[in-house]
């Protein structure tokens, strides 16, 4: 019994560090992406991704069923688009807006679980959403709700992050969910490929690797290895023995974090309407695990 609540602390502290990993990741990619193109950099960081995933785990990869394999390859596409738009995203906006938007996966994947799966719906889903909604609003000047391109790539991406948890917590239920983890980072390095060809410069730039600064090539290691592979690997392991309320309330630290960390290293500060709005959000994550119960959360 003793080992077993020894074991639990340590998951959670492997959550704390995942979500600490999550929220620094913000402000490392808005940073690294003024030096490259933010394509160039989406490219590295998910084909770095694969690369490694596939190097440690090769038996996993190779015995995995088809069905797992296909369903693997769609997860990977799917989240892929959300990662490219929320990286395009961070070029327009700052990192704590960033994180307070893309927190809105959280109120949205109920919604898109129960029109996938047609499980029982709750109400209680549709005003969490709106209060959300209504957060996102109020991060903008009083009377003032005209959103930037970067504000609806991060919120289109928020929603698919959504659509990706909810269709994980419904295949995971039929297959093994670390395999089917593994062939979605194959989905991603599809991704990856096709933002290669998708244009010259991406694949001419990449040609001039060796001049590239060294902060850029941190910003590609760093949310490659340790806030993809690390805590991918973390979450799976460790999600399990923590309890869902104690997960939300941990992964909800990551965009009050990702605040914090851009103060810290970028002096970016939040308006008092993008600070209101943001916790209005917040709000919407942390409570459906007291009230509603979810179980999913976190989209890498």
């Amino acid at each position: 019994m003793l080992k077993l609540f020894e074991l639990k602390w340590f998951c959670t502290l492997c959550l704390v560090f995942t979500s600490v990993a999550w929220g620094a990741s913000f402000f490392i990619i808005r940073n690294s992406i003024q030096l490259i193109p933010s394509d160039v950099f989406i490219i590295l960081r998910l084909s770095l991704s694969f690369i490694i995933f596939f190097l440690f785990f090769p038996k996993r990869y190779l015995k995995a069923k088809k069905l797992v394999k296909i369903r693997g390859i769609i997860l990977g596409i799917i989240l892929f688009i959300p990662i490219w738009l929320q990286t395009l995203g961070l070029e327009s906006i700052s990192s704590g807006r960033s994180s307070f938007l893309t927190s809105l996966y959280v109120p949205f994947t109920p919604v898109l679980f129960w029109l996938i799966s047609k499980e029982k719906f709750k109400s209680e889903h549709i005003i969490l959403v709106i209060i959300a909604l209504f957060g996102s609003f109020l991060m903008n000047p009083f009377g003032e709700f005209i959103f930037s391109l970067g504000d609806y790539l991060t919120i289109i991406s928020a929603v698919l992050f959504a659509l990706h948890i909810a269709l994980v917590g419904i295949w995971t239920k039929r297959h093994e969910s670390f395999e089917l983890g593994l062939w979605q980072f194959v989905g991603c390095f599809i991704g990856a490929l096709f933002l290669i060809l998708l244009k010259s410069e991406n694949r001419e730039f990449l040609t001039t690797f060796n001049s590239w600064p060294a902060y850029a090539w941190m910003g590609i290691l760093y949310t490659s290895v340790i806030a993809t592979c690390l805590c991918f690997t973390l979450q799976v392991i460790c999600q399990r023995l923590v309890e869902p309320h104690r997960a939300a309330l941990i992964f909800a630290m990551e965009a009050p974090l990702a605040v914090f960390f851009a103060f810290m290293f970028n002096k970016e500060t939040l308006t008092f309407n993008e600070l209101v709005g943001g916790l209005m959000i917040i709000a919407a994550c942390v409570l459906p695990e007291k009230y509603l119960r979810l179980k999913k959360y976190g989209p890498f």
